[in-house]
């Protein structure tokens, strides 16, 4: 840090004089007047020529001084723009890189299809490869290739036309590009399904035995790995197509006998554009453009992948290589997939660069030669003033050498010219104080004491300049500890090389608030280079700081919502699929109790089996509303209940070395909220606490209480409640584990934050948010080595106490029903185990795969079909598309609505009473409930 000190002042100087007693009389003043001969002067014509001079060298100084003041903010702009592009370049990559492995793990969920049965029906197909199309945009096609032995092929040609298009056989392309039946062969490895079919039509029957992926296929079988394919030009494009595209392949094998045989090939068909260009079209941004080149095989005639130029601008291809790349700054990096090598190559799109080019270079260089011509004027000043002074001394020697009255007159005018002097140093210090930001010089051997500071101090920290100047406030003393010794190591670099520094550092101001400065300054020096002071110019950069810092945090949301949603996805389709095989389960072990005697032993195994899978349930639905895709059901319970009826499980979970221990306090009240997401809470809290205590002995507590709203600990809660006059009913976690630091506490609640090894970082972040959707609190206290204390506060319960009915014993078969039910459902199990439950009510059955042939079926049987069994997710027509079909069929059909998802998203059940719903899994006795109450 350096200061401009204000100019020194002009010495007393001309004529000086004896001092005379009082009371001698102004004749003898006069007479014993001393006059001091002057030095001759040198004459008027050299005195001109020397101040011009002075003059052009103070104008020439600050001109080249604004040059260098110019040159480096140039170069600083040029740096950060740099930084940025370099920080683009790497985040698109990784969005690229990201994508494309996505579709790797698209392609293994495919092939987990086919490994897992030896028998894929096309819907089966269908819905697996539309629900990959519908999360993962950008391909092209999904295609089963089975491998087919010359005995079969007539058989599978067959099959082909009657299951999947009339047309289909076993082709491949002659010696002009056409496709043509295929040749005869030992093995065959035709395409058998593919979706989307619309575009992809001449694909279907295509034998990759002579196609242009076959060498790559070898090399799947080698490695049991996917591959990623060469350029190569589609089936589906004709032989003028302009457009590439490369496939994803993985090989199937099942286990025959104990060995593994190869039954065919997964694939994944893109558009080159299409998938290299997604991350585009999901997080577009226009700063760059790419170049993508295949360096797999060095003899690859044409190494051209993709180039980002000629997707934005399609009528200007020139960025095909390396040679066409634009001269200037560049990022490189490579990606690795399936066993190829790309390159790519990130450069600026025309004109990024000249948008973030800032007007600070010229403002400085304006500022600078505005200050250079103001000190010049300054100069001039003060060399006339000085002319004027000397005039005015001349003129008045002749006088003072006769009267007292001429020197005091003398006196007089110097004083005016001290005043002028006092005036100018006051324009300067204003003139600094319109200057952005602090001008500052002071001693480096002692930083406490400042010769000078300029006004924007008050701005920037809010000490005056008198605070620093008078020693009352030291500038070092501000900046902050972790800030402070680069800052001074930087300085004292600079001043070992005599050369100029530039620093950011934070301080704290007088209110107390940091603020980050960006110090740049100088050491001025003696004509034997010794250090005389430092001068420099503090400017306040909290604002951009506060910018960086902002768009850093919303490219790390970006990332983790991306997390997010994939959990969602995925949790979604878990919950899904359970509950159909749960509804199976529960729809057996029902009908086994109706066959056996009531009293048997195997009745009370069947029960446990219908309990279990209503709680596996209902851990699907809370699946299914991390989903977003569920609902919490709330109603009035005890805490105390809660962990009884989770002990067994919590026993289970945690470490042998923990020792678990319950303290239920009497008169905890009742609290309404979902029994399924706190049961999820204090699991997660329990192992959390065994995790803590680790390969050592310790113990788990498990209290309830009660905290009034006004209790102090509430106010220091990591969740505080929202405003309320109830009080709370507690459930308390204690361990003796290695506890946490304060540091720690502050984190653990953020998603994806975890100090396990294998852990995710979701637990307690899914914790924080089911206390919120309850309007709860929780309390976190903890000290290293000594535990960790969890406290979860809910609202008491409001409503009154509502008293349930209890489990009735399970009823042999009541009264038959009469009728036919149509049941439309996708999934096998869940239709045979729905049709042996009709048959046990005495009605009879029509079942269909999905909702297009359900309404035929209900067109063919319409006057017998009393009431329709309909689930919601299924494919080719789903469930509510279906409803609104038999709705104009026949308007007054009862229809019974069946998903694993709930009800919210039918918009019928709220308008139309010939519709009810049944939530997957379903029991015997839910199910005639439903029936019975439809048919009346």
């Amino acid at each position: 840090m350096s200061v401009i000190t204000s100019p020194p002042r002009m010495p007393e100087a001309g004529f000086f004089f004896e001092k005379q007693p009082r009371a001698t009389t102004r004749v003898q003043h006069a007479c014993s007047l001393e006059v001091v001969t002057m030095k001759p002067h040198l004459t008027s014509g050299k005195k001109i020529m020397r101040r011009q001079l002075g003059l052009v060298i103070v104008l020439l100084a600050g001109f080249a001084a604004s040059l260098i003041l110019y040159r480096f903010a140039h170069y600083t702009e040029q740096r950060r723009i740099e930084n940025e592009f370099f920080r683009r370049a790497a985040v698109r990559h990784a969005l690229i890189s990201e994508s494309i492995h996505g579709y790797e793990e698209c392609l293994y969920n495919l092939r987990n299809l086919f490994a897992s049965s030896d028998d894929v029906t096309p819907s089966e197909f269908l819905a697996t490869a539309r629900d990959i199309r519908a999360r993962h945009q950008g391909i092209q096609a999904l295609q089963w290739v089975p491998v087919v032995p010359d005995s079969r092929r007539a058989e599978v040609e067959a099959w082909g036309r009657r299951e999947i298009v009339p047309y289909y056989a076993f082709t491949e392309r002659n010696a002009d590009g056409q496709l043509v039946p295929a040749s005869r062969r030992p093995v065959y490895n035709p395409i058998l399904y593919t979706e989307p079919l619309e575009g992809n039509e001449p694909a279907l029957g295509f034998d990759l035995t002579v196609g242009p992926s076959r060498s790559d296929l070898d090399r799947s079988l080698k490695t049991r790995g996917f591959v990623m394919t060469r350029k190569i030009r589609l089936v589906q494009e004709n032989s003028g197509a302009k457009r590439f595209g490369i496939i994803m392949a993985c090989p199937v094998f099942q286990s025959v006998r104990g060995a593994d045989q190869l039954v065919g090939y997964v694939q994944i068909v893109f558009k080159i554009d299409d998938m290299l260009g997604q991350s585009w079209i999901s997080y577009p941004a226009y700063a760059l453009d790419a170049l993508i080149l295949d360096i797999t095989h060095t003899d690859e005639p044409d190494p051209f992948l993709f180039s980002r130029r000629a997707v934005r601008d399609p009528d200007n291809h020139a960025l095909q290589s390396l040679a066409d790349l634009p001269p200037g700054i560049m990022h490189s990096d490579q990606l690795s997939i399936g066993g190829r090598t790309w390159n790519c190559y990130y450069t600026p799109t025309n004109g990024w660069i000249d948008s973030q080019i800032s007007a600070t270079p010229r403002i400085v260089f304006a500022g600078s030669l505005i200050f250079t011509l103001v000190l010049g004027a300054y100069f001039l000043s003060v060399r006339r003033r000085a002319e004027l002074v000397e005039h005015q001394v001349g003129e008045r020697t002749a006088e003072l050498r006769h009267t007292q009255g001429l020197l005091e007159a003398d006196i007089g005018k110097r004083q005016a010219t001290e005043a002028e002097l006092r005036e100018s140093r006051r324009q300067l210090d204003s003139l600094l104080g319109q200057m952005p930001g602090m001008a500052y010089r002071y001693l480096h051997q002692k930083p406490c004491s400042a010769t000078f500071i300029s006004r924007g101090s008050i701005e920037i920290i809010g000490y005056t300049p008198h605070d620093f100047t008078s020693g009352k406030i030291c500038f070092d003393d501000l900046i902050l500890v972790e800030d402070h010794e680069n800052h001074r190591a930087l300085v004292d670099n600079a001043l070992a090389h005599q050369a100029a520094y530039e620093s950011e550092y934070r301080l704290r101001d007088k209110d107390g608030q940091i603020k980050w400065v960006l110090d740049r300054g100088q050491g001025i020096y003696s004509s034997e280079g010794q250090l005389l002071f430092i001068e420099g110019l503090a400017i306040d950069i909290t604002g951009r700081k506060q910018a960086e810092a902002d768009r850093s945090a919303l490219d790390r949301k970006l990332l983790e919502s991306q997390k997010l949603e994939s959990l969602g996805v995925l949790a979604g389709g878990i919950a899904h699929d359970f509950n159909n095989l749960l509804t199976t389960i529960v729809g057996h072990a029902s009908i086994l109790r109706l066959d056996l005697p009531r009293q048997t032993a195997v009745q009370e195994h069947l029960e446990q089996i219908e309990c279990g899978a209503q709680r596996a349930g209902e851990l699907c639905q809370q699946m299914l509303a991390y989903a977003g895709r569920g609902r919490f059901l709330v109603e009035r319970a005890s805490l105390e209940k809660l962990v009884r009826d989770t002990t067994p499980l919590l026993e289970h979970s945690i470490s042998k070395r923990a020792s678990l221990h319950f303290e239920f306090r009497p008169g905890v009240p009742d609290v309404e909220v979902d029994a399924t997401q706190i049961r999820q809470i204090i699991m997660n809290l329990v192992v959390n606490a065994s995790d803590a205590i680790g390969d050592h002995d310790g113990f788990i507590t498990v209290e309830t209480c009660t905290m009034r709203r006004t209790d102090p600990q509430v106010a220091h809660a990591v969740l505080a409640p929202p405003p309320g006059t109830g009080d709370f009913a507690g459930l308390r976690v204690r361990d003796t584990g290695t506890g946490m630091s304060a540091e720690t506490i502050s984190k653990i609640f953020d998603p994806f934050f975890t100090t396990k090894f294998a852990g995710r970082g979701l637990g307690l972040a899914a914790v924080l948010g089911i206390v919120r959707s309850h309007q709860g609190s929780l309390l976190v206290t903890s000290t290293p080595g000594a535990g960790s204390t969890f406290t979860l506060l809910l609202p008491v319960a409001s409503s009154p106490q509502v008293v349930r009915e209890s489990r009735q014993p399970f009823e042999a078969r009541a009264h038959p029903l009469a009728g036919t039910v149509l049941l439309i459902d996708d999934e096998t199990g869940v239709r045979a185990v729905a049709e042996q439950m009709f048959r046990t009510f005495g009605l009879k059955t029509l079942t269909a795969a999905d909702g297009i042939e359900g309404i035929e079926l209900f067109k063919a049987h319409q006057s017998d079909v009393a009431l329709v069994l309909l689930d919601l997710t299924m494919p080719r027509l789903s469930g509510v598309d279906t409803l609104r079909a038999l709705r104009v069929l026949a308007p007054q059909l009862p229809v019974i609505l069946m998903s694993g998802y709930n009800e919210s998203a039918v918009p019928e059940l709220g308008t139309d009473d010939r519709v009810s719903f049944l939530q997957k899994p379903f029991s015997l006795q839910a199910l005639r409930k439903q029936i019975s109450k439809m048919l009346g």
